[in-house]
C-alpha cells in the first residue's frame, strides 16, 4: 500500500504503480511474499544542468 495527500493505492500482482515520491508519503507491505521497489527518478526538464549539478549531491 502507498498512502500520501493523494488518494491511497495498492499494489496489485503483476502491476506497477507511477508515483510522484516529492510529496510526503508511506509505504508499507503485509504480505508475506517478498516485494521489490524499482525507484527511478528523473530531472524535471525545465532544470538547468547547474541547477541540476548543484542538486545532485542531495
Amino acid at each position: 500500500m502507498i498512502s500520501s495527500i493523494l488518494p491511497s493505492r495498492t499494489w496489485k500482482e503483476g502491476e506497477f504503480i507511477i508515483s510522484d515520491d516529492s510529496f510526503e508519503h508511506q509505504v508499507w507491505h503485509e504480505g508475506s511474499k517478498l516485494l521489490l521497489i524499482l525507484i527511478v527518478d528523473f530531472w524535471h526538464p525545465e532544470l538547468a544542468e547547474e541547477q541540476r549539478r548543484r542538486l545532485s549531491s542531495i
